[in-house]
């Protein structure tokens, strides 16, 4: 298949007449090659390269000579090129000198029907057999057109004797660009402190996220709408993909690219998860829960699909989501590394997940027989938002809380909560009387203007010694 992209000059009226216009430009539509091609030794020559067309621009006298210069930059031309020369209509070319080199040279002279001015050159660069230019490196290859009175002009280039009607400037007409891309339309899911018991706090995704909702499971949250490896589209002015050509011209497909074992990760936090999809039918054959990296092995399979987080089974068996970023990888294994070399790509967030409420933290919590220990929550707003206390201890060291006290509502105003003593949150303890407190506040108000603040206290009634630490809020001091 001969896949032409024709140079088309901006069409000149009229006659020839005396004095010199600036140069047409060339209006030129870019034949992309795969950068991933493996280049032979000896340089490319691709046996679909371009017909080149362009109009005369010249009105010629019966018999009238002259000579045309075309020129490359980025290749050089075959000495096949001998055996399909330029062509034009009512028009005689002579021989091609330069064959071999960037440039060649050759005279046309005006027969039988005078050439005019919208006659047109045309000059294939290959046959569908062999190519007629050698290109040696990845790059721009550009075409410049010169005509010229005499001879010795057209061979030595330049100004003396150039014809600007009928010249035409450098322009790229084939070059070589990337073959696929990482399509990602990634989503911020959001986490919901508010979750309906008897599932623990952040078990599920506010409805504003893109889920599913079953009827008797946690929602799963779509983190990316579409994630997955396509081809690029060389002309998007074109309906449907463009893609870049291989080699011998023909248009590049993922499995010409790609052996089955290449394969696509996506790195992130999995704990809450029952599994991940990125597809329907495509589910992770490996998953793990405590992995922090799930697998497609396979992929691409020529077209994006939703990577999706399932957080199923029953209510009472959820666990928490955890927030964080979630990043997609590509790691290629070519199909043929003597004619494709792949590269890896990423995506550094594929995906979000957020949570919304409040959370406080006191770090080091002290609860040592004769101090008093506690947590004062604020409130400056007018409503009574939840709240829920979370105490974790150190390895080795079993904390005892007393569940009436780990969980409330923060009234306007100031709230004391006792974590020692009698009527205390932490109850007993196996080893250091210590643990880190975690407060979660059922409440969306931002950082910095916030209603519900917190802080910690620890008091020696005996010794009068006191100490404050305002609560930590994660992410923010």
């Amino acid at each position: 298949m001969l896949n032409k992209k024709v140079l088309v000059a901006a069409v000149i009226g009229g006659l020839f007449a005396a004095g010199n216009a600036a140069a047409a430009p060339l209006e030129v539509t870019t034949q992309y090659y795969a950068n991933e091609i493996v280049f032979p030794a000896g340089g490319l020559e691709p046996i679909n390269a371009p017909q080149l067309e362009w109009e005369s621009g010249y009105n010629y006298s019966t018999g009238e000579v002259k000579y045309v210069r075309v020129e490359l930059t980025g290749a050089t031309f075959t000495t096949a090129l001998g055996t399909t020369p330029p062509t034009i209509a009512n028009g005689t070319i002579g021989a091609i000198n330069g064959l071999g080199t960037n440039v060649i040279t050759f005279s046309v002279t005006s027969t039988g029907t005078n050439i005019i001015a919208t006659d047109k050159f045309q000059m294939d660069l290959s046959d569908g057999v062999d190519s007629f230019i050698n290109i040696p490196a990845k790059g721009d290859v550009s075409v410049k057109v010169s005509v010229y009175d005499q001879a010795s002009q057209a061979q030595a280039g330049g100004n003396a004797g150039l014809l600007s009607i009928g010249s035409y400037d450098n322009t790229v007409f084939l070059t070589f660009a990337d073959s696929y891309r990482f399509a990602s339309k990634p989503n911020i899911l959001t986490a919901d402190i508010a979750t309906a018991a008897p599932a623990p706090i952040y078990a599920n995704f506010v409805a504003a996220s893109p889920t599913t909702v079953p009827a008797t499971t946690i929602s799963n949250g779509t983190l990316n709408n579409d994630l997955g490896i396509v081809l690029v589209d060389t002309d998007p002015t074109v309906g449907g993909v463009q893609p870049t050509r291989q080699a011998d011209g023909s248009p590049m497909t993922l499995a010409d690219l790609f052996a089955a074992t290449s394969k696509i990760e996506v790195e992130g936090n999995y704990k809450a998860a029952t599994n991940v999809t990125l597809g329907g039918a495509n589910p992770t054959t490996t998953f793990s829960a405590d992995a922090t990296k799930q697998v497609w092995v396979g992929a691409p399979t020529g077209a994006v699909a939703p990577l999706v987080f399932i957080n199923g089974g029953a209510l009472a068996t959820a666990k928490a989501i955890a927030a964080g970023d979630y990043k997609a990888t590509f790691t290629p294994v070519s199909a043929d590394s003597t004619k494709y070399s792949v590269t890896p790509l990423s995506v550094a967030v594929a995906g979000s997940i957020r949570r919304n409420g409040l959370e406080l933290q006191a770090p080091l919590a002290q609860v040592t027989p004769g101090w008093v220990s506690r947590i004062v929550l604020t409130n400056t707003g007018s409503t009574s938002p939840k709240y829920s206390i979370k105490v974790l201890n150190e390895a080795g060291n079993v904390i005892t809380t007393d569940a009436t006290k780990l969980t409330g509502t923060v009234k306007p105003g100031t709230n004391v909560i006792s974590l020692s003593g009698d009527g205390g949150v932490i109850s007993a303890y196996t080893a250091a009387p210590r643990a880190t407190v975690v407060v979660s506040v059922e409440t969306t108000d931002g950082v910095g203007t916030g209603t519900v603040q917190g802080l910690y206290q620890i008091v020696n009634g005996d010794t009068g010694s006191i100490s404050n630490h305002v609560m930590v809020r994660p992410g923010t001091n």
